[in-house]
């Protein structure tokens, strides 16, 4: 997204972002090693590769750390979806016997 000499090619992305973005990125310096390629990689996982799981903990503000054995059991329990969900909302607390 940078020129040979380093300044943003606005002509690439002005028109697909919004007005707040871009002030955003003018506040950003363009990199040193402006001749280098990106390499796009979600942080978030140790390998960079996007995962919807990592996207769900981020939303929902999980602490990232060792996982519980019985998320774990959750995540590869092989029966119908509904079941698993209920499982799930019982242990997040969700569903309380009254």
């Amino acid at each position: 997204m940078v020129d040979e000499c380093g300044q943003w090619r606005w002509d690439l992305f002005e028109s697909l972002l919004l007005y707040e973005i871009l002030l955003h990125i003018v506040t950003v310096k363009v990199p040193l090693h402006a001749t280098m390629r990106d390499i796009p990689r979600w942080v978030l996982t140790e390998n960079g590769q996007f995962r919807v799981s990592s996207a769900y903990d981020v939303r929902i503000g999980v602490q990232f750390g060792p996982v519980e054995p019985i998320w774990r059991a959750i995540v590869v329990f092989k029966r119908i979806s509904r079941v698993k969900t209920f499982i799930w909302l019982t242990c997040l607390g969700e569903i309380v016997n009254e």
